[in-house]
Order: C-alpha cells, then structure tokens, then sequence
C-alpha cells in the first residue's frame, strides 16, 4: 500500500509570500463524468468555488460535437447530437485507455452504432472517423478538456494552466496515462489525478476535524453515476507523527467495489427503447425509426428527461415533435412502468457494496455513515433497494451528491501549488490493486510525435474558430450598422444636425453597404471586408454626430469660458494693489492673458451662439475649453503664490506668539522669587548697570515687536479680504 500525504485547509486557503503570477497560484479540478463534468477553481483571493460554464451552469455536458469545420461543446453539443448524433461523441470516458478488443468499446459500439470506430495500427486502441479525419480517443478528450479550461480560465478572468482530475477508485494506470496525455495536448499542467472515494471522504472530512480524534470512524461512499456504481470504504483518524509528535487526520481507503455497466445511463437507454416501442405500436412509418440516429437521439434526450421527472413524481408524459417522419409522440408512462424496466438489475445496485466490505475485511455494523454521491442514487426504487439492504442503518446525506468530489480535489490542488498555506491532512489510497489492474491491461501510450500531432489539430481548431468568431462579429456589426442607420435618418434628434445633401448620401451609402450585405456576402468574405463596409457607413456619420455632440455640449462650454472670465476680472482687481505682495510684472501678465482672451471671446462668441444645428460652429468646443483653462491657469499660479505668502505670515506669527509666551513665563519665574532672596541677595554694581541697560533694551524690542505685529496683521486681513 502506497501514501499519498498532501495539506488541506478550510475555508480560507492563505496564499503565502512567494513571488510568482497568480496564474501560477490558481488552480482548476476537473470531475471526469462519463456524462457530465464538474469543474472547481481555487485563486488568490477567491474562495474554492464551482466553475459556471458558458450557459451558466453548474455542470458541463461531457461531449465534443464536430461539423462543418466547427468544434461544439455541452449544451451546443448536446443540441447538436439531437440534429447530428453522427458528428457529437459523448461518453466517451468508457473508451480511454482501452484496447479496440475491450468489452467496454464493443458495448460502446452497439450503444452507439453510428459511430464509426476503428483501431489505432501501431497501439491497438480506439480511434474515432470523424469529417475531420481519423483521431484517437485521447485528442477527442483533449478537446473536452481544453474546453473546460477555457471556461475556467473565462470564469476566473485568468489564465489557469494548473489542473486536478478525479476518476474512479478502479481505473487502470493505463487510463490515467491516457488522461494525462489528453491534458498535455489540451495545454493543461495535470498535477495529478485522485480518485473520487479520496475527493469525496476529503471535502467531507476537511470541514469536520474537530470530529476526528484517536477513535477510528469508517464511511462508505456509494456513487451512482452515468455509466457506473461504486462502492469506497474510508476510514478517519486522528494520528501523530513519531519524529514530530505532531498531530493531524488521516484519511485511508480501505477497499471498493464497483461495476462498470452499471449506472443511470442504462436505465435511460431502457427507457427510450420503452418509448420507441410505444411509438411503433401507435404510429406506421415507412421504415424503421431504430435505423434512424436523428430519431434515435431525440428518443434518448426526451427518455433521460422522462426519468427524471419520474424520480420525483408517479407519472408523467413523454413529447417529442416531429420525432419520424413528420410525426410528433405522445406517450404517459407511470413511474412503476419505468421501474419494471429494470428490476432485473436489484442484485446487482448492492453487489460493489459486498466487494468493497470484502476488500476491507468489515461487515455493515463496522461502517458508522453510510453516504450517497452521483445522480443515480436520486432514483427512488434504487433508495428503497439500499434502504432495504442496509437493514435500518442510516443513509447520510451531507455532501453534495454532484461537487463534492471537484471541490474536494481542489484542497489537494491547493497542497500541490506551492503559493497556498493549508491545514494538514494526509490521504492513503489503494494503489496496490490498482497496480494490480494495470499489469493485466498494458497499453503503449501516444509518442510525442502523436502528441504533437494532436496539438496542431487543435491549434488548427482554435485558429478557425477565432477567425469564425471574429468574422460573425463584423458581419453581426456591419448589419447592426446598417438598421441602426436608417433609425437614424427617422429620428429628428439626428437629422437636424444634417444638411440634406449629408442625408442624401448617408441613404446612398447604406443603401450600398445593404446591397452588398444581400448580394455578395459568401462564407469566403473575410472580416476585413465587413470592418471597410463599416468604416463606409461610420465615416459618413461622423460629421453629424461630431456636430451633434459639438451642438449638445457647447452651453456648457460658454458657461464655463464665462465663468472664468469673470472670476479672472475679480481676481485682477483684488490684487492690483498688492505690489508689496507679488511682482507688477505678474499682474501684468495676467491682465494681457485676460485682455487677449476677452478679445478672442469677444470677437467670436456671438457667431459661436447664433451657429444653426446643421452647420459647423467657427470655434470647436475643444478650442474654447482650451482657451479658458489656459486664463485659468495663468491666475491660479498667482492665487497659489499669495497663499504661499499667506500661509508664512501665519508661520511666523506662530513663532512670534510662542517666543513671546516663553518671554513670560520667565518672567513670572523672575517675579516668584521669595522676598527673603531679594533682600538676603547682594547687587553689584555691574549687576545694576545690566539691568539698566536690560530695561533700555526691553523698551527698544517692544516698540519693534509692536511694529511687526500692525505689519503682519495687515497683510493677514489683506489676504484674508482676497
């Protein structure tokens, strides 16, 4: 048995003082569903979080869908299998890292018969014919997973290179190596792959330490997903370290059990091949809607619809338009109806329970929760058979049955990136049977000139469909372009700042672009073309809109030149009289600024003010923005000095007023003296004389002070009237 130990934290993961991007921080986990993908993230300042995709939603559909050049992805792709199941490929985690001999490719085959599978020559695994050429398995998951990196990395408004997947307890080596080469030609940095039993037992674990002492407490984990059921056995301890006596929680996988055709897909396929018999007992068709795979998809949608309306209510009725031949689909089917369908499969729901009770050497009573994952386990008929089996033990339901796994992958995630300081919490896995599994299934792995070949297929994809993208937005552009344009020439907020031969040729020139838009528009017109086409349309705009804009803001402007006009003249006369204060010279130039600009003004205000909607002012609005800031500024540098001044005057009054006070207060000392000391104290006639002079002196220095005090306080009122 192997140990795998990693650091986890609570909410709050703290990012440590290393100095690298945070691209390198942030990390994304991807749960690898056979028929959905769960996708977490974790970034400085972000707590761990489930990635939205580009629908807003929680979960994205695990499928690619390629036509007509185009790559398609969850909704899209799901949509496009209704209309082209030949170009979606779903479900497609049953054929990694298997050989083209596998039972699971051959069940793969039959389920999905218009796929046309073939076997890779040199290594034997599976390659799927698409329009696009022949590409192995390992690139159509690379394109999933590009995609969900390319959600995160919109999601997270980052770039994230950094990932974590989960998997299954029983995948082979041989499939986590072809996942990891999946994550290298989709340009991903794969830390590591763990399996969901350790994810889930984690993010449940992780928020409970406080649970978790000496005492051991064992859980097990049954999932039901698409394609299979599994059954994981952990056990929870607190355990300290020999060397450091430190103490943390361990989390050990004891054993599992699974089953790998067992899962909530099958009861969709018996389900819609329900419905498809229901349709050839009450329709007659001219062939046989089983051959047809458009027929075929919008069976299988509508019955994965069915069933889960029906786990939650007795009865409900199928619909489909237009399902064969032009015609439509009714059909009530009972929720009893749905569970006879599968009652052949109750033995089997418990069977990975036993194997796993197996592996660990442990019956039900040495399981103390017992906790359900995945959308399967939602069906009532499989709780009832559970609850049956379990005998009254109770089934816990405090994880979330669809995250779990993502967001506790993100905690080791989070250990694995050196930026994030976490809470220690050590994980065992049993990579021994795992091992065990990989000797008996060997397969060679892509060599680097396949990989690099799957790159380009994808750079090649990614090209395309930037360019798509670009070129579907200068079309949508120039069309908006156009009918916003002919609302223009309707609307008389508009056309009054035109001239009629300006309206006559902005028609012209819509009426131009539009033509070409019907006429000559092909899928080989280049987005170049569509951006010169709105260049046409925009130029001959700009003029009216400049005046428009020119024509809306220019009462603004006049006020503004106004303003400073008048606060200019102001400001002169306060200070013409200040010449003790600030130079002649200053004044006088700032009396020619005003004198030149008043001028200017003058000359052109009543042309600016009398200018009709439709005809250009003589003066811009930019130009008597300019004039007034540049008057402005020229009696803000003079304001600015006279504070300066003002702000000295007060400066040196402070000082003059504490000097005084100190003056005082040694003064009074002087008068504290005890008449005893005066009288016991002999003068010398130098003393007398000193103090004489002393008195003389005093006199001199109060008579000054006084004189620097009117003169201080006459600039101070002066500025202050300023």
């Amino acid at each position: 048995m192997k140990t795998a130990s990693f650091v986890v934290g609570f909410l709050c993961l703290i990012i440590s003082l290393i100095p690298v991007t945070e691209s390198a921080y942030a990390v994304m986990s991807v749960d690898l569903g056979d028929q959905f993908l769960k996708i977490g993230i974790v970034k400085p300042g972000v707590p761990m979080e489930t990635v939205l995709n580009r629908e807003f939603r929680r979960k994205t559909v695990n499928m690619v869908g390629l036509r007509n050049g185009e790559r398609h992805f969850s909704d899209s792709a799901a949509n496009l299998n209704v209309k082209f199941p030949m170009n979606s490929y779903g479900y497609i985690m049953d054929l990694i890292g298997k050989k083209f001999d596998d039972p699971a490719v051959k069940l793969y085959q039959n389920r999905f018969p218009y796929h046309k599978l073939s076997a890779d020559e040199t290594r034997n695994t599976v390659v799927i014919e698409t329009e696009h050429g022949k590409l192995p398995i390992e690139t159509i998951l690379g394109m999933i997973l590009w995609n969900c990196n390319e959600v995160t990395n919109v999601y997270a408004n980052q770039k994230v290179k950094n990932a974590i997947f989960t998997v299954p307890s029983y995948y082979t080596q041989a499939e986590k190596d072809a996942i990891a080469v999946a994550a290298e030609i989709a340009g991903i940095n794969l830390l590591k792959i763990i399996t969901e039993g350790s994810a889930i037992g984690l993010n449940y674990g992780v928020f409970r330490m406080n649970e978790i002492n000496d005492t051991k407490s064992n859980m097990l984990i049954y999932d039901i997903g698409a394609s299979k059921t599994t059954a994981v056995i952990i056990e929870y301890q607190q355990i300290t370290n020999e060397t450091s006596k430190v103490s943390y929680p361990l989390i050990k996988t004891l054993g599992f059990g699974y089953d790998r055709n067992l899962g909530g897909f099958e009861l969709t396929l018996r389900l819609r091949d329900y419905l498809i018999e229901g349709f050839k007992k009450t329709h007659k068709t001219s062939s046989d809607i089983s051959q047809n795979p458009r027929a075929m998809s919008k069976m299988l949608k509508e019955a994965e619809r069915l069933k889960q309306v029906l786990s939650a209510n007795t009865d409900h009725k199928a619909q489909i338009e237009n399902v064969f031949e032009d015609q439509d689909f009714k059909m009530p089917v009972t929720r009893q109806e749905f569970v006879d369908l599968f009652t052949d499969l109750d033995d089997r729901w418990t069977k990975p329970i036993d194997e796993a009770l197996k592996m660990a050497g442990m019956t039900l009573d040495n399981i103390d929760k017992f906790v359900l994952f995945g959308g399967g386990t939602r069906v009532p008929k499989i709780l009832d058979i559970l609850g049956k089996y379990l005998n009254g033990k109770e089934i816990g339901r405090f994880i979330n049955t669809d995250e779990a796994a993502s967001l506790g992958a993100l905690y080791h995630g989070a250990y694995l990136t050196k930026g994030f300081q976490v809470k220690r919490f050590e994980i065992e896995e049993r990579d021994d049977i795992i091992e065990k599994l990989s000797e008996e299934n060997k397969i060679e792995k892509m060599s680097e000139e396949e990989i690099k070949s799957a790159i380009s297929i994808l750079k090649e994809f990614e090209t395309k469909e930037r360019e798509k993208a670009e070129r579907d937005a200068a079309h949508n552009n120039l069309e908006a372009s156009v009918y916003s344009s002919k609302d223009l020439l309707e609307n008389a907020d508009f056309t009054q700042y035109a001239t009629e031969d300006e309206i006559s040729t902005i028609r012209e020139k819509i009426e131009q672009v539009n033509l070409w838009l019907e006429d000559e528009v092909t899928l080989e017109t280049t987005s170049a073309q569509f951006k010169e086409k709105s260049k046409i349309i925009e130029d001959t705009l700009k003029p009216i809109n400049s005046r428009k804009k020119q024509h809306t803001e220019r009462p603004k402007k006049i006020r503004v030149m106004n303003k400073v006009l008048n606060e200019t003249a102001k400001f002169i006369e306060s200070v013409k009289n200040l010449t003790e204060l600030i130079s002649e010279e200053d004044i006088k130039t700032l009396q020619t600024a005003y004198n030149t600009t008043i001028d200017w003004w003058t000359s052109k205000s009543e042309d600016v003010k009398n200018t009709p909607p439709n005809k250009d002012a003589p003066v811009s609005n930019s130009e008597i923005s300019e004039k007034a800031q540049t008057l402005k500024r020229e009696w803000k540098f003079l304001e600015n000095k006279l504070k300066a001044i003002y702000e000295k005057i007060l400066r040196e009054t402070a000082e003059k007023e504490a000097a005084a006070r100190k003056a005082a207060e040694e003064a009074a000392k002087s008068d504290n003296m005890t008449k005893e000391e005066k009288e016991n104290k002999t003068i010398t006639p130098e003393e007398v004389a000193n103090n004489d002079t002393s008195e003389n002196t005093n006199d001199t220095e109060k008579t000054k002070e006084e004189e620097d005090k009117d003169d201080i306080d006459k600039k101070s009122h002066i500025l202050e009237e300023l």
